[in-house]
């Protein structure tokens, strides 16, 4: 038995549901920018060394939404390298934030 040749069904058409009409737009979240010299935690999905994140110190802003910053490599030495910024995240608080603890 042959399949016959398809043709455009015009019907198929009147039922097609319009995304665009219904769906309301999503906004775009802002994506923080750290300041030059601020500490910021950075997450990569690629990275091993990264994928739980780090701590890294932001060095300058470098262009295409990205940032030139300084993280600690494998053999203990600073390493710079240049991230997406919406890869980075404010520093997480710390164990001893706001104690006023003289050393």
């Amino acid at each position: 038995m042959e399949n016959p040749p398809r043709t455009s069904d015009p019907g198929r058409t009147r039922h097609r549901i319009r995304l665009n009409a219904a769906m309301p737009r999503r906004r775009k979240v802002p994506v923080w920018t750290p300041k030059v010299g601020a500490l910021a935690h950075y997450a990569s999905p690629y990275s091993g060394l990264t994928r739980a994140g780090c701590p890294v110190r932001v060095l300058a802003e470098a262009s295409g939404q990205r940032m030139c910053v300084e993280i600690i490599g494998h053999a203990g030495r600073p390493v710079q390298i240049t991230v997406k910024t919406r890869n980075l995240s404010p520093m997480p608080p710390s164990l001893f934030d706001g104690l006023d603890v003289a050393l």
